[in-house]
């Protein structure tokens, strides 16, 4: 099971807790169910089509109320796979989209510990868990066989994407920022540094 929603617009168009619900219902609900022009808990399901070649049911749902498109390709894999996307569309080479990736991610309002998401790296039964950015979209993805976790991860995922505490600390950690090349010694050279620049360097 395959699932991506992309959101063209502002990140807090519905909440966290609302869209778990919304999809805590179609766990319920068989693939005969979606029907085009059919509304299931606020969504109208836009398309639906076989995709022969990889044994996939294709369902296109759009949220009324917010525009959200909800992508959902079933078939049968143990793998439940999930990913929250974003349009973010540089205006300039400061890395701004990238550096966002990386800050939403230090926390959120339902768990505001540091770096939420590394601390479920070894709490997890996932076999995939990412973040990334491409050069007009931000991605957030994972994939579990057990349902529990993937419950637990898409908690974590959506209230760090819509509701992220976006703390200054976690900009000057993980963006770019001038400091000097042995923080003890105030005479070295200043120097760029940030997880984000350092990545970017392959550092």
């Amino acid at each position: 099971m395959w699932k991506v929603i992309k959101s063209p617009g502002m990140l807090r168009a519905f909440s966290q807790r609302h869209l778990s619900n919304q999809l805590k219902q179609r766990h319920k609900l068989d693939v005969q169910d979606f029907k085009e022009g059919s509304e299931i808990e606020g969504f109208i399901v836009k398309q639906v089509e076989e995709i022969p070649e990889f044994n996939i049911t294709l369902m296109r749902l759009k949220h009324e109320r917010t525009g959200c498109e909800h992508l959902h390709l079933a078939r049968d894999d143990p793998n439940n796979v999930f990913s929250v996307g974003f349009r973010t569309t540089p205006t300039d080479s400061t890395g701004v989209p990238h550096i966002l990736e990386h800050s939403v991610l230090c926390g959120s309002k339902k768990y505001p510990c540091r770096d939420p998401f590394f601390k479920m790296l070894n709490r997890s039964m996932a076999t995939f868990m990412n973040a990334m950015t491409a050069p007009d979209c931000t991605f957030y993805p994972f994939s579990t066989q057990n349902r529990t976790d993937y419950m637990n991860l898409m908690s974590v995922y959506m209230d760090a994407v819509y509701r992220p505490l976006l703390r200054e600390t976690d900009f000057r950690q993980e963006g770019w920022r001038l400091e000097h090349e042995n923080v003890e010694d105030s005479k070295s050279p200043i120097i760029l540094k940030g997880v984000v620049y350092n990545e970017m360097k392959g550092v």
